[in-house]
């Protein structure tokens, strides 16, 4: 059997796409997201469907792995907010909630920004000037919310352990099976995040 073809578990399905496994099985439910029963009743799922849903959801033009790593992220984030996990970190609480939605637009943005570099490295550049752009907004926003320097680094690792665990769960479905896969993705990450990171601390200095 192709990878492509491989069935997966409700909770396998539901760690790829970053979601609880209750909302996979009320997409399949309704008939946004195929799936097929087993003999036991089991829900399964195909990898090929998991990555047309992720092609029709993020409104990105990547490959499948990362808009599949781009939906990922973007749900366990939902689910860290849902889970009242956010809440407990003091950078989030000082905010106001117009400034948690403005830093989940520039969010949501920086995820589209990192998934078009790992579709197409060749873009390094531009992608890198409009990620030290949004490094500064954050910067502003924190500064107005009165957030130290130090809470505005808190922030940015937890958004970057976000999309580190994404990339780890999502491990096998993007074949990352060898030490260079992980080197060469990890690198591209890195990249990406750590112009985020030095615009941050320019703009506050």
């Amino acid at each position: 059997m192709s990878q492509e073809n491989e069935w997966l578990s409700l909770g396998e399905a539901a760690d790829i796409l970053g979601v609880h496994p209750s909302t996979v099985r009320h997409w399949a439910d309704s008939g946004d997201l195929p799936s097929q029963r087993t003999p036991g009743g089991h829900r399964r799922f195909r990898r090929a469907d998991l990555q047309q849903w992720a092609l029709t959801r993020s409104g990105s033009n990547a490959p499948a792995e990362a808009r599949l790593m781009l939906q990922n992220a973007l749900g366990r984030a939902r689910l860290e907010i849902g889970e009242g996990r956010l809440r407990e970190q003091s950078w989030y609480r000082a905010m106001n909630e117009d400034s948690r939605r403005t830093h989940r637009v520039l969010g949501r943005r920086l995820l589209e920004l990192l998934a078009g570099y790992l579709a197409d490295p060749e873009r390094s550049a531009d992608i890198r000037a409009e990620v030290r752009a949004i490094g500064k907004e954050y910067a502003d926003l924190s500064h107005r919310e009165g957030l130290s320097l130090t809470d505005t680094v808190r922030a940015f690792l937890f958004f970057r352990d976000l999309v580190n665990d994404s990339m780890i769960q999502l491990a096998e479905f993007l074949s990352l099976r060898t030490p260079l896969d992980w080197g060469d993705r990890l690198r591209q990450v890195n990249l990406i995040t750590d112009e985020l990171l030095l615009s941050l601390i320019e703009t506050y200095e």
